[in-house]
């Protein structure tokens, strides 16, 4: 079985639907697909059956992986981890392999025909997604539009934001992926003011489709390909226990870029981690059935 967060614009929402496709159904493995802390205080029930073999997929942050999570490891049989560039592995010997997530338009091609100074992320509520921030940037950029994909619930805390200022705009996550792609090469610039990221999912698809991103250098984001970065400072906090480093960005770098434009002209190409798409069932089944010698 695979669980995940059903009906969610997350990462973990999206990439638990694709691997509810492909995993191998004959083997004697749950999976799930969340942080250690979230699938074990949603999944409890499930992550406590002894009779079964647990494997929890998750996304790491680019650094350290948040010590708070330790107990809740224990809880499963295996790791698999997305996007590891930390000491994961050093640190944790039954991470069972790294995997890339197959991109949701994944061999389509598309145009960039960016519009005029509309600048567009994707998140969901949190307190680390830095939508405090947005107000500040909205009043100083008046010439730009910003717009913000997320869930329901989200645009509704967002909507007085909405109201106040004229250039942004809330779209609701229930977008095709055709739609999605489309609204991605309809963006000046892919943006984020995140303190911190797991996967950095949407960032990476906006750069496979050769879309300009800017992006504070932190956690995963430091590796998305011909990304244009501005500073950060570590913020020494942590917001939860889902959460490891965070970082405060550069908010008037961040402005300044924009203001100035000083931004890529044109479509930028793929990079080298798409050249491929990778099958979920053929790169989870080796890592599975080698669990039982793994620990």
């Amino acid at each position: 079985m695979v669980y995940y967060f059903r009906n969610s614009n997350t990462g973990y929402g999206y990439l638990g639907e694709r691997a509810a496709l492909t995993f191998p159904s004959d083997l004697n493995v749950d999976l799930f697909v969340a942080t250690p802390f979230d699938a074990y205080h949603q999944f409890k029930d499930f992550v406590e059956d002894e009779s079964r073999r647990k494997v929890v997929l998750c996304a790491v942050d680019g650094t350290d992986f948040p010590a708070v999570w330790d107990e809740y490891l224990k809880k499963f049989d295996g790791v698999v981890v997305m996007l590891d560039h930390s000491n994961f592995r050093e640190r944790y010997p039954f991470v069972l392999g790294e995997w890339f997530p197959r991109l949701r338009f994944w061999g389509k091609e598309g145009k960039w025909r960016p519009r005029e100074k509309v600048a567009g992320t994707i998140a969901q509520l949190h307190g680390r997604k830095g939508f405090n921030l947005l107000p500040t940037v909205m009043a100083t950029l008046k010439s730009w539009t910003f717009e913000l994909i997320t869930d329901p619930v989200t645009a509704s805390y967002l909507k007085v934001v909405e109201n106040s200022f004229p250039n942004f705009k809330v779209i609701i996550n229930d977008l095709s992926d055709d739609e999605l792609m489309e609204w991605y090469l309809s963006l000046r610039v892919f943006f984020s003011l995140s303190m911190a990221e797991g996967g950095g999912l949407p960032a990476y698809e906006a750069a496979y489709l050769g879309v300009p991103t800017l992006l504070p250098y932190h956690t995963a984001y430091k590796f998305v390909p011909n990304a244009t970065f501005y500073p950060c400072t570590p913020a020494n906090m942590i917001l939860n226990q889902t959460g490891g480093n965070v970082y405060t960005p550069d908010l008037y770098k961040f402005m300044e870029i924009l203001s100035k434009e000083e931004l890529p002209d044109e479509q930028r190409p793929a990079p080298p981690p798409f050249e491929c798409e990778p099958d979920w069932g053929i790169i989870l089944r080796p890592l599975i059935t080698g669990l039982v010698a793994r620990r």
